[in-house]
């Protein structure tokens, strides 16, 4: 396994293939609390975000998302190492940025998360992922409208 201190997650992303980069994941810190007298170990890590108000918010918002879709399925869905993981945004920290698993075997579940965020650096996503994603941010907000 990769230690967490040596591994810069994310340099770029591109996003709908041929616009701007943006910087998903900088400064990337982990926090591992391990009990051994606990079957579960949860771990989180978080990373600089921009602000709202900064002009890579938006794709670093859908970045983040088809990041979280990936993670769940090789982590939760193919390997089955947790019931639950999660990449996101802070709500009230605009500029903060995390992934999250519960995991009963940190080891590999951080190793197959670190492969996961190669692979989405790796492979761009292209325009049709980018709409995928921004129709589905479309839909939970206006859903989360409705009263």
């Amino acid at each position: 396994m990769r230690k967490a201190g040596q591994y810069n997650i994310v340099q770029q992303l591109l996003v709908g293939g041929n616009e701007t980069t943006t910087s998903l994941i900088t400064n990337m810190f982990w926090r591992l609390l391990e009990r051994p007298d606990l079957p579960t170990n949860y771990i989180i890590g978080y990373y600089d975000a921009p602000e709202h108000t900064e002009d890579d918010y938006a794709a670093t918002m859908l970045a983040t998302r088809m990041l979280r879709e990936r993670l769940f399925e090789e982590v939760r869905t193919r390997r089955n190492l947790t019931y639950a993981v999660a990449a996101g945004m802070g709500v009230r920290r605009n500029h903060v940025g995390y992934l999250y698993v519960p995991a009963a075997d940190p080891e590999t579940t951080l190793g197959v998360m670190y492969d996961t965020v190669d692979a989405v650096i790796e492979s761009a996503p292209t325009a049709q992922d980018v709409q995928d994603q921004a129709l589905v941010f479309l839909t939970d907000y206006y859903m989360g409208l409705e009263t």
